[in-house]
C-alpha cells in the first residue's frame, strides 16, 4: 500500500468471493487475512503513507554475473575429489569476493537449482 506504482496495490485490499466463508478447508488471501488484523487491532482506517520505494536509477542496478566451474563434468563419472578440486579453485579465485550459499533439492518430476554465489566487496 505504500508503494503507489506497485502494479498490485488496486488490489491489495479487495474483497474476495463469499465462497471463502462458506468452504471451511479454503484459505483467504493474504490481504484478506490482513484485513482481518488491521481491523481487530483498530487499525483498518489508518493512513498509509506513501513511499515509492521501488524507484531508483536504472545505472543503480548491480550487474551479475553467471559462473559454473562444474559444468562439463558428469556426475555419475567425476570423482567427488575433482568436485572439491574445483570448488577449492574457484573460492581461491573469488578470493576477494562475499560467498552466498544457496540450495537444491529434487523430488519425483521436480528440481530445484543449487547456487554459489560471489559478491565483490
Amino acid at each position: 500500500m505504500s508503494v503507489p506504482s506497485h502494479p498490485l496495490k488496486p488490489f491489495s485490499l479487495a474483497t474476495v468471493s463469499p465462497d471463502y466463508d462458506a468452504r471451511s478447508f479454503n484459505i483467504k488471501p493474504f490481504s484478506e487475512r490482513a484485513k482481518g488484523v488491521l481491523n481487530d487491532a483498530h487499525l483498518s482506517n489508518t493512513n498509509i503513507q506513501e513511499n515509492n520505494i521501488l524507484a531508483f536509477p536504472l545505472w543503480d542496478i548491480q550487474i551479475f554475473n553467471y559462473s559454473n566451474p562444474f559444468s562439463g563434468y558428469d556426475k555419475a563419472g567425476t570423482a567427488d575429489v575433482i568436485y572439491q578440486q574445483l570448488f577449492s579453485f574457484h573460492c581461491s579465485k573469488y578470493s576477494k569476493y562475499i560467498p552466498v550459499y544457496t540450495d537444491g533439492s529434487k523430488s519425483a518430476g521436480h528440481v530445484g537449482v543449487v547456487l554459489f554465489l560471489t559478491i565483490p566487496f
